[in-house]
């Protein structure tokens, strides 16, 4: 989701309800209990995650000028998702 005004602390509540929105969803079809998340400003980026109802919010903030690091993040959610 995308962090308005700039701010990504405001994000990370928009964030939060729509993870546990998703997770509501996957639980009644049946699929995996976890559900990653991540605000950005375009130029910042924080990445979370929910598993069973606690949220997780990676201490670091990652920047545009680490494009490697925010790739790997979000090479490493979509392989964790796939193998679960």
């Amino acid at each position: 989701m995308e962090a308005k005004k700039a701010d990504i602390e405001l994000g990370l509540g928009q964030c939060t309800a729509q993870m546990v929105g998703a997770n509501i969803v996957n639980e009644r079809q049946g699929k995996g209990r976890v559900v990653y998340g991540c605000v950005t400003t375009g130029e910042d980026w924080q990445f979370m995650k929910l598993d069973a109802q606690i949220v997780y919010i990676d201490s670091d903030r990652y920047y545009i000028n680490q494009v490697e690091k925010i790739m790997g993040c979000l090479q490493s959610i979509l392989s964790l998702s796939i193998s679960h």
